[in-house]
């Protein structure tokens, strides 16, 4: 499989994850369920980024552009249609069986719905021992040794070991959250992919979580894929940002350059839509419209019918993934001379760090 490294032309040791043009499309569902439609919905669309040991990625764009599917195919909860995802420099694309049970000790997934993720019928402690379990990492019969591990699980997310006699129903939504992160850490994985996984809490339940995702990482070195809508949480929590719309990657950089020095029109949408901390801007680029079909996206720039600044080679030519500064990829005409001019200074969107 090819090899992608997105770190300013220099090779970074210690990748945990390398996605290279990875797709996934869906058939589309025409309006006789019993008729296969010959369309397909093309909800991840050549995508490619990598994920350093103890890095955040945080994903980001609009509702049905790919995020949440991106997150599943990264931990192989959907088969990929074509495209590489190497973990920990071992390809993992098309895994099954014993190697696909590897796979899991590896990375984890925690979703965004606490509730919907934990089995109501199963105790916290079970839930949590279950992982532990299936994977054979305590012997047969080692009943003290996993309620040990489970005690210990708890403690680290900032539960006890009384939580472990408890159903879900019986927790509040963050205690639900905490029992799911420590479901996902408890074979020790490589990677977290985490998907909203605060969108469902309330503000002060928000913190807490986000607080113990850092405090995870400073003591387990773990590496996250963050799945979030909200562009504060990723500025909060993320080392690089990756922008996606409508399948594509539109940029991808340190947080610092994407937030403050946003390249991609969209991006720059994005922020002035966002509630951020730091100056107004008027003349603000702000969306109209609808994101497209993935059933049967716009030729060329997926953005250029949303576009303020699009030209006749926005709707004829896909742009490519350029790097503008050291590690900061933009996929956008502008920025390759294709366009008269480039996006004025004046638009970009200022952000407090």
């Amino acid at each position: 499989m090819e090899r992608l490294f997105l770190s300013g032309g220099i090779k970074i040791k210690n990748l945990i994850l390398e996605v290279v043009n990875l797709k996934k499309h869906f058939p589309a569902r025409g309006g006789n369920p019993l008729v296969r439609s010959e369309r397909t919905v093309k909800a991840v669309d050549g995508v490619s980024f990598d994920i350093r040991e103890g890095e955040v990625v945080a994903v980001v764009g609009e509702s049905g552009c790919g995020k949440s599917t991106l997150g599943r195919l990264v931990i192989r909860l959907i088969e990929p249609s074509s495209g590489g995802i190497r973990l920990s420099n071992e390809d993992v694309t098309h895994v099954q069986g014993e190697e696909l049970r590897s796979l899991r000790l590896k990375a984890q997934i925690v979703f965004q719905d606490p509730f919907g993720s934990l089995n109501p019928r199963m105790t916290v402690g079970a839930s949590i021992a279950y992982p532990l379990q299936v994977n054979r990492l305590f012997k047969r019969g080692d009943k003290e040794g996993v309620e040990q591990r489970v005690k210990e699980l708890l403690e680290r997310v900032g539960l006890n070991a009384a939580h472990a006699k408890r159903l879900p129903h019986e927790l509040s939504g963050g205690q639900r959250q905490r029992v799911g992160i420590a479901r996902a850490i408890a074979v020790n994985p490589k990677l977290l992919v985490l998907d909203e996984p605060v969108a469902a809490l309330d503000l002060s339940a928000q913190a807490r979580v986000l607080n113990l995702f850092k405090e995870l990482q400073r003591n387990t070195g773990m590496a996250y894929l963050f799945i979030t809508h909200d562009l504060s949480v990723a500025e909060y929590i993320a080392d690089r940002i990756l922008v996606m719309y409508a399948g594509k990657v539109m940029e991808l950089g340190p947080r610092g350059g994407v937030f403050k020095t946003p390249w991609h029109p969209y991006t720059e949408a994005l922020l002035a839509a966002a509630i951020l901390e730091g100056p107004s801007s008027s003349d603000a680029t702000i969306l109209d419209g609808d994101p497209p079909s993935t059933i049967d996206p716009p030729p060329g720039c997926r953005f250029n019918t949303r576009c303020p600044h699009a030209g006749p080679i926005c709707a004829a030519e896909e742009p490519a993934l350029v790097e503008v500064q050291d590690g900061h990829m933009v996929a956008c005409h502008l920025l390759t001379g294709k366009l008269q001019r480039r996006i004025p200074a004046s638009t970009r969107i200022p952000v407090s760090a």
